[in-house]
């Protein structure tokens, strides 16, 4: 009778294992999707910045300088645009990376620490592209072109937020692979140890 409990014991602990990690999986594959989605819009769109001008706004973003539907390239003139282009480029790369990972269903690399680590990775070099966008900005130039004359404020536009909150998903994601890891290292121990008493009870 006490075999019997166990094992519906641990019957019951596996499913609600397995349901539990199902629903972490499920999330990081909607979470990394998501952000490499918007790490791509946040790349090649010109809404980074907004400067108002004459009621007719001018977007700025990595590549291009727009207004009234015109596009033109913005030339890098300092340092810190070149850097902030080839971080942004370098993370949406990563979270290419981090997605086939993620979506890859080879037992070998799921149960890598490969997902853990490219999602890492991308959130925190996303990150940091944020952050140093942010301090880059000045009041008097933009990446060393000279801001249109204008008295409305220079917005943070859009983009940027969307470039934020792809940094937050992929660090999120590191976060579930922590998670998934800790729950499939703990139920493992604990069938050992179920295993273990269960031959001494035999």
């Amino acid at each position: 009778m006490q075999p019997r409990m166990h094992i519906q014991e641990r019957g019951a602990l596996h499913n609600e294992v397995s349901s539990l990690l199902f629903r972490y999986q499920f999330f990081t594959r909607i979470f990394s999707c998501v952000g490499l989605f918007l790490l791509f819009t946040t790349l090649f769109s010109p809404f980074w910045l907004t400067v108002i001008q004459s009621k007719t706004p001018i977007n700025v973003g990595l590549w291009n300088i727009c207004k009234d539907h015109t596009c033109q390239k913005l030339v890098a003139k300092t340092k810190s645009l070149h850097l902030i282009r080839s971080l942004m480029s370098l993370s949406t790369i990563s979270g290419l990376i981090a997605v086939a990972c993620v979506l890859i269903t080879k037992p070998s690399l799921k149960n890598s620490n490969w997902p853990l680590f490219t999602n890492l990775f991308t959130g925190i070099l996303a990150l940091i592209t944020m952050v140093l966008y942010g301090l880059s900005l000045k009041f008097k130039t933009l990446f060393g072109h000279p801001v249109p004359d204008t008295t409305e404020p220079i917005y943070i536009s859009w983009c940027f937020v969307m470039g934020c909150f792809a940094s937050f998903l992929f660090l999120l994601n590191g976060l579930l692979f922590i998670l998934i890891a800790i729950e499939e290292d703990s139920t493992t121990h604990f069938y050992i140890r179920e295993r273990k008493n269960l031959d001494e009870t035999t």
